[in-house]
């Protein structure tokens, strides 16, 4: 069990009492009883999101295991084919309080959307740039109308929920109900390796119990509404990094598929990792003429750093 952040403070006669404010620490404990802080990543000194309370948080689980991560791409990314273990996710929320002479006591919210497999290190689904009336975020739910016009706000005091929804995952315009359907899987390879052959795996998955989250409810900060809104999570949400999709070397299936790389030169749950077992199925003239070409690629992408920072 994990608390993960909040609103919170030493008694002001204790001498550790620097003020009440919104927290990022995450403490977990397997009995109740007795805590134990989880502490940052090495080389960090706090969690990457901001301190914050009154956001939503929740496991993400499978509908027939809660021990199971809902993503198949988190169970295909393991070279030993152990399962995956659900995601913890953080949406939204919001900061005040008091840190020594700094005083916030309007409430500044949130828009974004983390996970972690540990409460240790998080990752970050959303894109979001800008700030006050030009801010903008991937997330759907922080879109709000105020003043005639549709803006992005944090919200705050919303409930997260880690549900179920029916998905035509194999795309032939019905759900089917109580029985599983057979999808194939198959890599898009195209690019520097288009001359390999595709990859293809046979899954069997549900329509009619798709796992999903749920936001349901909220307010918003500055001139913004009391919401009664429900937004339904898209397969994106399991697919996102930082508002990539599978780290720009994939794309994203159905339901709770996941990413699907596009060749099998990247693995992992993101394609973010080089597979470094990859041989290409092509020719070895054509290997060749892809690897050169590969080269150049890798030689550019210096180039324009060099070029970036002088």
């Amino acid at each position: 069990m994990y608390i993960i952040g909040g609103f919170a403070g030493w008694p002001r006669d204790d001498e550790r009492h620097n003020g009440e404010r919104a927290r990022n620490d995450v403490w977990v404990t397997t009995n109740g009883t007795a805590w134990e802080r989880v502490m940052p990543p090495l080389g960090r000194n706090t969690m990457p999101f901001g301190a914050r309370a009154w956001h939503g948080c929740t496991t993400w689980h499978s509908s027939y295991d809660r021990s199971l991560d809902v993503s198949l791409a988190a169970d295909r990314s393991n070279s030993d084919a152990t399962p995956a273990t659900p995601k913890m996710y953080i949406m939204g929320g919001g900061y005040m309080g008091t840190k020594g002479n700094n005083v916030v006591r309007k409430l500044e919210g949130y828009v974004d959307a983390w996970w972690s497999y540990d409460g240790s290190v998080w990752n970050r689904i959303d894109y979001e740039e800008g700030y006050k009336d030009n801010l903008y975020s991937t997330n759907e739910w922080s879109v709000a109308n105020t003043d005639g016009r549709s803006v992005h706000l944090g919200k705050w005091g919303h409930s997260l929920l880690s549900f179920h929804t029916s998905v035509d995952i194999n795309m032939d315009g019905e759900i089917t109900e109580t029985n599983h359907v057979a999808v194939e899987v198959c890599s898009n390879h195209t690019g520097v390796f288009q001359n390999e052959t595709y990859s293809c795996q046979q899954m069997s998955v549900r329509e009619d119990n798709v796992p999903a989250l749920f936001i349901i409810g909220g307010d918003t900060v500055d001139s913004g509404p009391l919401v009664q809104d429900v937004f339904r999570s898209a397969p994106g949400v399991l697919c996102e990094i930082n508002g990539i999709t599978c780290s720009g070397k994939g794309h994203c299936g159905p339901g709770m598929i996941g990413c699907i790389c596009d060749s099998d030169l990247y693995i992992g749950e993101y394609c973010n990792q080089y597979n470094e077992s990859y041989h290409s199925a092509a020719p070895s003239s054509l290997r060749f003429k892809s690897d050169h070409a590969f080269a150049w690629a890798l030689l550019y992408c210096g180039l324009l750093v060099i070029h970036v920072f002088i």
